[in-house]
């Protein structure tokens, strides 16, 4: 390519260019990975599927491929569950509890949920995609103890804010208004 020439005849904006165009595709690719890795090649219980000329180990979890350049985990599009959840697990060995995720929202959201589904101890850098796995975490609770409720002889006790999720604090009763107006003549 001809920027690649460029660059390598010192032309430092041609390898700007080069740079900018790397960033800005692998912003757009779905990521997961952390601040430092703590541990590093191949993850146990995991057998690669492939490992090519540039070091990149290639897992396989079902439909979704998990690339590992050594710096983060690129995940398929179009992802399954279960792939999402090994990639999770993966970063997890690889980089701890907190987890930097990237990629499109639909991947995001899928991380979130696949994340409170499987009740794992992680969370996000990203504020706002932490707090939904949090309230998704919170929800699945909640109908955790609905359902419990309905065993006879079982009283679950609810927070507040699970009570209030569940609508215990929703007033769907008629007015007296309508009421009257429901009776019979």
């Amino acid at each position: 390519d001809w920027l690649q020439v460029q660059a390598k005849n010192g032309d430092q904006e041609a390898l700007a260019t080069l740079r900018a165009r790397e960033a800005q595709q692998s912003q757009s690719r779905n990521t997961v990975g952390g601040e430092q890795a703590r541990r590093t090649g191949p993850v146990p219980g995991l057998k690669p599927d492939n490992i090519t000329k540039a070091g990149t180990i290639i897992y396989r979890v079902g439909s979704t491929a998990i690339r590992d350049d050594g710096e983060l985990l690129n995940v398929s599009r179009g992802a399954g569950d279960h792939g999402v959840e090994a990639a999770l697990r993966m970063a997890m060995y690889r980089y701890g509890e907190r987890i930097t995720v990237n990629g499109s929202d639909e991947f995001k959201e899928r991380v979130a949920q696949v994340a409170a589904a499987a009740r794992l101890d992680v969370s996000f850098d990203d504020a706002a995609l932490d707090q939904r796995r949090q309230q998704l975490m919170n929800d699945a609770a909640a109908r955790e103890k609905l359902a419990e409720a309905a065993v006879p002889g079982k009283t679950p006790e609810f927070t507040q804010a699970q009570a209030s999720r569940a609508g215990a604090f929703r007033e769907d009763a008629l007015s007296e208004r309508d009421a009257a107006a429901s009776r019979p003549i």
